[in-house]
């Protein structure tokens, strides 16, 4: 018979979850089942999770891309992995303006991990590979004037 043994010790970066205005550079930026747009009546494109190019989902950028042409409110969460296999996700929320509110949450290990926030004010179509296409986001305040999301 084989019995499992199960050890509990104190860690004092495991304390209760705090928000990022608290401090808090690794935690999630969503809610799971809850994108950011819907909290106020906007659409929402859904969620696409990029592991290393499997995953894609053409239909939620094709929304968000056509959000933006029409002036329309929409949110899209694409979280791409690094080779690593560390998580990177990039939360677009389409408003008027037209600006784009983006939050990256990078738990890129190897990387800048953490939380920042950004508005800006350009999202671009960028051809990928085949009929796949990413986003360039430009006039962006913050840590970067322009942000590439493959």
């Amino acid at each position: 018979m084989t019995s499992l043994l199960l050890v509990l010790s104190g860690c004092s970066s495991c304390s209760a979850a705090r928000t990022p205005g608290e401090g808090d550079t690794r935690s999630t930026s969503v809610e799971p089942g809850l994108m950011p747009s819907e909290s106020d009546g906007s659409s929402s494109c859904g969620r696409e999770t990029n592991v290393h190019g499997s995953g894609y989902d053409a239909a939620a950028r094709s929304c968000l891309w056509d959000a933006w042409r029409n002036g329309s409110p929409a949110g899209l969460v694409i979280t791409m992995h690094t080779v690593e296999g560390d998580p990177i996700t990039y939360t677009l929320r389409v408003r008027p303006g037209p600006v784009v509110d983006v939050t990256e949450d990078s738990r890129d290990r190897f990387g800048s991990p953490g939380m920042t926030r950004t508005t800006c004010k350009s999202l671009e179509k960028r051809s990928g590979t085949g009929d796949r296409f990413g986003f360039v986001l430009r006039g962006c305040d913050g840590r970067a004037d322009e942000i590439v999301i493959p």
